[in-house]
């Protein structure tokens, strides 16, 4: 913020808990109307684990909810997608899906849902899923 503002810049932050829909809601409101939406919003909110198991499946869970569901809500409120590299290492399937253009965000959700059920399970790779699950969060985020 000091180096920005030495270059004779304004800027603001606002906290902002993505693991609270309510957060997220509030934080949206604000921007809109106190500055009219958003230029800049920095996601600095991220889990990334090696390996794709622990034990009952926490730390998929962990990873698919701050990962994809919670920026998922904070982003569809804010700032348009953008784009992805984890795709490639999912199965063609799949990779039609996330690159349909029709599809919904119900849809989306149920597979980002599906991925985590799965990674729990141990299945995910039988069920066209890679062994990462901070970047299939990542690939729900920019589909």
């Amino acid at each position: 913020m000091e180096s920005l503002s030495s270059e004779g810049l304004k800027p603001l932050f606002h906290q902002l808990d993505i693991n609270d829909l309510n957060s997220i809601t509030t934080a949206a409101a604000f921007f809109k109307e106190k500055y009219g939406g958003v230029d800049i919003l920095i996601n600095n909110a991220g889990i990334a684990f090696k390996g794709p198991r622990s034990p009952e499946g926490c730390l998929q869970h962990t990873a698919g909810s701050v990962q994809h569901h919670s920026w998922f809500y904070q982003v569809s409120l804010n700032l348009p997608f953008v784009g992805s590299r984890t795709l490639n290492q999912c199965s063609p399937e799949l990779q039609q899906r996330f690159r349909s253009e029709d599809i919904t965000e119900d849809e989306l959700v149920g597979l980002m849902q599906r991925f985590v059920d799965k990674a729990k399970s141990g299945e995910h790779n039988q069920d066209g899923w890679p062994d990462t699950a901070y970047g299939v969060s990542k690939t729900g985020l920019t589909v």
